[in-house]
């Protein structure tokens, strides 16, 4: 801007041009300098994925290597442990059993873990809400209905064993044992009563239940390296977990619908070769001469 009482343009403005002397060759940017803007740039397309828009992540870590010219690094895994679950849990049931009001973090705990749920499918986008109708059943089974942002809509498989925690967070809401076909009622609500939460209340709510987690593992004699996982863990941790669990006992076609990514090899590439124990003990008992 010019200065004076009239505000305008400055033509001559050129922040981002240099002169730089014939000596100092030409700019190439540094390679850490490049890796953080790639780093940020993925974790910008990961937080947009989790809340429920249908993007491709091109900063993935496939990309990255051609960008950077690294080999990519070895995957960290974002699941917790079984031991790290079971804890997680226990705890949540504990937490509902001793005050109602915790009934719907144990239902948010179990959702997210047991249908691979992104925290907007619980949270809702603006031009869908998630209600007790989105649970229907169709042929015996039960289904979830999902919509993201951009009007992506899927079904979900039900575990039959989520059913139990269904009902007992609809108990606690004072309604029937399972919903009925096309119900409104809000899936979420605050404890006033209000229709719907947030993705940053749904965090808060999961957080103190991972927090109570690991108080537990530590006061039990659990050490620092067993809950490791757990301390780093996020709600998007929940839905890794689950489908880590699962895909040993899956089609990998079932788990990429129920995960509703795009790509069989997407699925492939995190669950299917993230089993890295499993898939040591199958080749152990295997030698080298056969017959």
């Amino acid at each position: 801007m010019v200065a004076g009482s009239d505000m305008a343009f400055n033509d001559a403005w050129r922040p981002f041009s240099e002169q730089r002397s014939e000596s100092a060759g030409v700019y190439t940017v540094q390679r850490t300098t490049l890796e953080l803007i790639i780093s940020t740039c993925h974790a910008f397309y990961e937080h947009v994925a989790d809340m429920g828009h249908a993007v491709r992540n091109p900063f993935a870590i496939k990309q990255r290597s051609r960008l950077t010219g690294q080999k990519p690094q070895q995957r960290t895994s974002k699941s917790l442990t079984q031991l790290e679950w079971d804890y997680l849990l226990d705890v949540a049931r504990e937490m509902a059993d001793s005050n109602p009001k915790y009934e719907r973090s144990l239902f948010i705990v179990v959702a997210l873990f047991s249908m691979y749920l992104r925290i907007g499918d619980l949270a809702g986008n603006d031009t869908w809400q998630p209600t007790m109708g989105s649970f229907f059943k169709r042929k015996n089974c039960w289904w979830f209905a999902a919509c993201g942002k951009g009007g992506v809509q899927a079904e979900i498989s039900v575990k039959p064993d989520f059913l139990e925690y269904l009902k007992r967070y609809r108990d606690s809401r004072n309604l029937s044992p399972l919903p009925a076909s096309g119900e409104n009622a809000p899936l979420l609500t605050t404890n006033s009563g209000r229709p719907g939460l947030s993705a940053r209340q749904i965090r808060s709510l999961v957080q103190e239940v991972f927090d109570q987690a690991i108080q537990k593992m530590l006061s039990e004699g659990r050490s620092q390296d067993e809950c490791d996982q757990l301390k780093s863990a996020t709600v998007h941790w929940l839905r890794h977990t689950g489908a880590t669990f699962d895909a040993e006992f899956r089609p990998v076609k079932h788990l990429q619908m129920d995960l509703r990514h795009a790509s069989l090899q997407t699925t492939t590439d995190i669950y299917y070769n993230s089993i890295d124990e499993e898939r040591a003990a199958s080749n152990s008992g295997l030698g080298i001469r056969r017959g």
